[in-house]
Formats: C-alpha cells, sequence, structure tokens
C-alpha cells in the first residue's frame, strides 16, 4: 500500500543479509553478542600479592622505583631489603628506613645492637611484618620484649626494651602478629 511505511530496505543492509531469513539474522546477531559478552565480563587477573610481608619474600629485582615514588632514596643493603618489604611512600616511612641503613653503616649513635647480628636479624624479621612501627615487637620469645625507636642528636635508633615499657600501650599489635603466624 501507498501508506505503509518499513523499518529498514533491503538496499541499506548488506547484500547477505538482505537476502537471510529472518532467524539467520537473529542467530549471527546472537553469536555477536555473546562474543562481546564473552570478552567483555572476562575476569582479570587478581592482583599479584606477597603471602606475607618479609624480608625473605621481598622481590629481589630491581622494583624499588615504583616503591619510593615520594622520596627517590637510593638504598643499599639493609635499608634497600627493608625498602623492598615494606615500601617507601611517605616521611615517617623514609625517617625509619634511614634507620635501618644507618644501622648497617655505623653511622648514627647507635650502630650496634647489643646481640650483635643475631639481634640484627630478629629485628630485621620482626621489623618486615611491623613495617614502619616505633615500637616492634619480637614475636620469637615468649617475653614481652622487642626494639624501641629511640631518636638522638645524631640520628635515631631502635634500642632493645622489655616490659614494662612505654611501648606496652600497643601490646594488642603483639597479640595480633601472634595470631596470624
Amino acid at each position: 500500500m501507498p501508506g505503509d511505511v518499513t523499518l529498514s530496505s533491503p538496499s541499506r543492509l548488506p547484500r547477505w543479509l538482505a537476502r537471510s531469513s529472518t532467524p539467520i539474522r537473529l542467530a549471527g546477531l546472537a553469536v555477536a553478542s555473546l562474543l562481546l559478552w564473552l570478552v567483555l565480563s572476562r575476569p582479570s587477573a587478581p592482583p599479584r600479592r606477597l603471602n606475607e610481608r618479609s624480608v625473605d619474600n621481598a622481590p629481589t629485582h630491581v622494583s624499588t622505583p615504583r616503591l619510593r615514588q615520594l622520596k627517590g632514596t637510593q638504598r643499599s643493603g639493609l635499608g634497600d631489603r627493608m625498602q623492598r618489604a615494606c615500601g617507601e611512600m611517605d616521611e615517617p616511612m623514609t625517617y625509619w628506613l634511614d634507620t635501618f641503613e644507618r644501622m648497617e653503616t655505623g653511622s648514627g649513635w647507635c650502630s650496634s645492637l647489643e646481640g650483635g647480628d643475631h639481634e640484627k636479624e630478629r629485628l630485621v624479621k620482626a621489623a618486615s611484618r611491623q613495617c614502619g612501627s616505633w615500637c616492634i615487637w619480637d614475636t620469637s620469645t615468649e617475653e614481652l620484649a622487642g626494639w624501641s625507636l629511640q631518636t638522638g642528636d645524631t640520628g635515631a635508633c631502635f634500642v632493645g626494651f622489655r616490659s614494662p615499657h612505654h611501648c606496652d600501650e600497643w601490646l594488642s599489635m603483639r597479640d595480633k602478629l601472634l595470631e596470624s603466624e
């Protein structure tokens, strides 16, 4: 009829589609929609995470430029190991990491701990699970003991402590660490 309007004219469609029947058109549309849905709903890979923050689990390749976006401090030795385990994202963390670096280089007012290298390794292991803490609990012993960051005229240092101590205020942190082990 002269007044009838069609929604699409066969001349505007591709030749293969204009000649196809409606079920074939719908099947093609369904396949295209399914492929699009599969591509868009594909799960992304889960973020890569370390099971536990630890100096032993820290990557050994040079990934530190990404970790020290704020300061850009080039570290070496113990400072670098701790930076890879904990990251460096603000000024307090930079100060905390500087303490570990000075401990190894022997600069500052406390270049050695009372227990020597054995105590230093215990401190490093504990600190890698308590990144940025100024009171680091030693969970390798039953005693309420650890290391406290003390400041002096020439810098800062971790000094061993036993309870009672001002770090007892954060005793709940030790309990949480023991629960997670």
